[in-house]
């Protein structure tokens, strides 16, 4: 079974320009983390923020096989909540 993905992404707090985090999820996934925060080093400004997952949205997508897509929640399990 296939599914869409892509890289969440949201604005950056010191610019207000859009960043993608580089972490991999689908959109079965963001729905279920809507409630969580993650704390990622942004590529615009390289500092570190917080962002809630309710303000995520998810960038280019593609398809691929629904295994990767639970590797990649896995990872992203391990950034919730830290």
């Amino acid at each position: 079974m296939e599914t869409e993905i892509g890289t969440l992404r949201s604005r950056c707090t010191r610019t207000g320009h859009e960043a993608d985090s580089g972490i991999v999820t689908d959109t079965d996934t963001l729905n279920i983390i809507r409630m969580f925060q993650v704390r990622v080093r942004c590529p615009v400004c390289e500092d570190a923020h917080h962002y809630g997952m309710i303000e995520a949205k998810l960038g280019t997508f593609q398809a691929i096989d629904r295994s990767a897509c639970r590797r990649s929640a896995r990872k992203l399990a391990s950034f919730v909540n830290n």
